[in-house]
């Protein structure tokens, strides 16, 4: 194999593996197998559109989801029921995030990579019956979050880079810092006092001041690892999952203490500081080496990490997607269909 294929099948694999959160295959007609040890999951038959790309609960009851071609779904009953709400624009729409059931941003980019129309901020004050819309050229935003009404920070792809923006007035107005963050995984973490995002290798940005100023937070993972991934349970108490090693920090990340957790999975959830389930498909293949869900792989702990029930769960319905906890003891995982996690 010369360098050039070999390059080439490492970065379609990159671009699978990147795109692979919207691109799951469900099964249709399939019924919950309650793969989870102390965890209730209900399915509502809703039919999903695949192209959505981001969900968001303000409540355990009312939550939304966008997708392209300025879609954004509704449901007012915990999942039971959906309805479609008009935007006012085709536009992409990527990222959507409420401050309470009634205030409300989305964005995302143009209606296709040839598109210069620009990045779409849309707002809503009354629950997405009406929308305010701006129009950004030049700008991609990967994620949005919004301390109050008027104040918000974007990740936004600005001339081929990954920079942070501020806005001060509902996302009229931008401002980019020179602060360069990843793209790898392009989202915001968040505490009730502070904002968190990955920069490269061992690095978390931190804010406390909505965004205007930023404090480097050196991680303790291996390095020219990554960070893979950051999971927030309270204000001070984060969990980082670094590749190959996972650290928790107790004090806001001023000091870490590996720890044991087995947290790779599709999909990841805390509801306290010692119980957490990691879900990932279980991927066979048949006679003709085609590929087909076999059903599920659990783990699970309920002692900090100290110890892990790992399980096959053969069969049911995939239950990964578009994922978002309102909740440590509700949460909703989204594909073709609709899901409901409940602790009992």
């Amino acid at each position: 194999m010369n360098i050039r294929n070999y390059y080439l099948i490492i970065i379609t694999f990159l671009i699978i593996v990147g795109c692979s959160k919207e691109h799951i295959e469900v099964e249709t007609n399939c019924a919950v197998n309650q793969p989870l040890q102390g965890w209730k999951v209900e399915k509502f038959d809703f039919s999903i559109n695949t192209d959505h790309r981001d969900v968001y609960f303000p409540s355990e009851a009312v939550g939304f989801v966008c997708g392209l071609g300025g879609d954004i779904i509704k449901t007012s009953d915990s999942g039971l029921t959906w309805q479609e709400l008009n935007t006012g624009t085709t536009n992409n729409l990527k990222t959507v995030y409420f401050i309470d059931e009634n205030i409300g941003f989305a964005s995302g980019n143009g209606v296709n990579d040839s598109d210069d129309s620009g990045a779409p901020v849309i707002k809503t004050t009354d629950g997405g019956k009406t929308w305010e819309r701006y129009f950004f050229k030049g700008l991609t935003i990967k994620d949005i979050y919004f301390f109050d009404e008027q104040n918000g920070v974007a990740l936004v792809n600005h001339g081929g880079k990954y920079k942070i923006a501020v806005t001060s007035n509902s996302g009229k107005n931008w401002d980019i810092q020179d602060l360069d963050v990843r793209s790898w995984y392009d989202k915001f973490f968040y505490t009730p006092t502070k904002i968190i995002v990955c920069g490269y290798k061992r690095v978390l940005y931190c804010s406390e001041d909505m965004g205007n100023t930023w404090d480097t937070i050196i991680c303790p993972n291996i390095p020219y690892n990554e960070v893979r991934d950051l999971f927030i349970i309270s204000e001070n108490v984060w969990i980082l999952n670094g590749s190959a090693d996972v650290h928790k920090t107790t004090d806001g990340g001023k000091t870490w203490t590996e720890i044991k957790f087995n947290i790779f999975g599709r999909l990841v959830h805390f509801s306290s500081e010692d119980e957490c389930f990691a879900l990932d498909q279980n991927i066979a293949y048949d006679d003709n080496d085609e590929s087909y869900f076999k059903g599920h792989i659990v783990r699970q702990t309920f002692d900090g990490g100290n110890s892990w029930t790992t399980k096959e769960v053969d069969g049911g319905c995939v239950l990964l997607g578009l994922s978002h906890f309102p909740s440590s003891n509700v949460g909703y995982t989204i594909n073709q269909r609709v899901f409901r996690f409940i602790k009992e």
